[in-house]
């Protein structure tokens, strides 16, 4: 069953924008760094390529100087991690689970780049004169007849 027309254009549209934003992000993540405190010792950062969750123990509050509950700073270029970081218990943070925004981009692509094909085949299969759904040949039926394969109604010419 495909998607409403509407939503796939919702989702071919918001998707593209999505994506391309988590691209500027990514690529500016590599000069910019911002966190916010989720309270509870629990913080989120974008910066390096990643986006971080961490929970700092109480000692950690003393290798990191405070600036407040929110902040973003410039620091010179620090490279772009790659890879997903998960780091249990330790000395310095009790958990951290990093996230590369490259790979959140490509899972906003991948429902996009779905309704993209969806569309381009409807729109080719209507021009060449067969069924927008199912891919009927309509030669020798009136224009506005269902289809006698998936009984569709074809739109408004």
């Amino acid at each position: 069953m495909k998607p409403h027309p509407r939503i796939r254009k919702t989702i071919k549209w918001g998707g593209a924008a999505v994506t391309v934003l988590l691209v500027v992000v990514w690529i500016g993540s590599g000069w910019f760094f911002w966190f916010q405190d989720l309270g509870g010792r629990v913080s989120l950062q974008v910066g390096s390529g990643r986006v971080a969750v961490w929970r700092a123990t109480p000692a950690y509050s003393q290798f990191v100087p405070t600036l407040g509950s929110a902040g973003r700073c410039w620091h010179s270029w620090s490279g772009i991690k790659w890879w997903f970081v998960f780091v249990g218990r330790g000395f310095i943070s009790e958990w951290q689970v990093e996230v590369p925004i490259w790979a959140l981009a490509v899972t906003a692509q991948l429902p996009t780049a779905v309704a993209w094909l969806s569309e381009v085949r409807s729109c080719r299969r209507s021009s060449r004169g067969r069924c927008p759904k199912c891919g009927y040949d309509r030669t020798g039926i009136l224009q506005d007849a269902k289809c006698p394969e998936c009984g569709a109604v074809p739109a408004s010419v």
